[in-house]
């Protein structure tokens, strides 16, 4: 189910995915809608006639998703020599 579209309909979807041994119930995941996709008719004559209405790529860890980390590093800042006559 879309996100936007979460509560306001019913619909089910064909879903094609190789991530089905770590999906859970109520997880994140990424995919394509191919129900929306745009192509054009040569594309199209190239497609298979039983395309999945969506193919989920990849599931997101929202648990390990932090705005508030630090980094590893320290950022270090450079001394600038410029040259006085500016010749640049």
């Amino acid at each position: 189910m879309r996100e936007a579209d979460y509560g306001y309909t019913n619909e089910t979807f064909q879903v094609f995915t190789h991530l089905g041994n770590i999906l859970n119930i109520g997880d994140t995941v990424l995919g394509y809608d191919m129900t929306t996709m745009v192509t054009n008719s040569h594309d199209q004559d190239e497609l298979p006639k039983n395309v999945p209405d969506v193919i989920l790529i990849k599931k997101v860890y929202t648990h390990l998703q932090s705005n508030n980390r630090k980094r590893a590093f320290k950022l270090n800042r450079m001394n600038l020599d410029m040259p006085d006559d500016k010749d640049y």
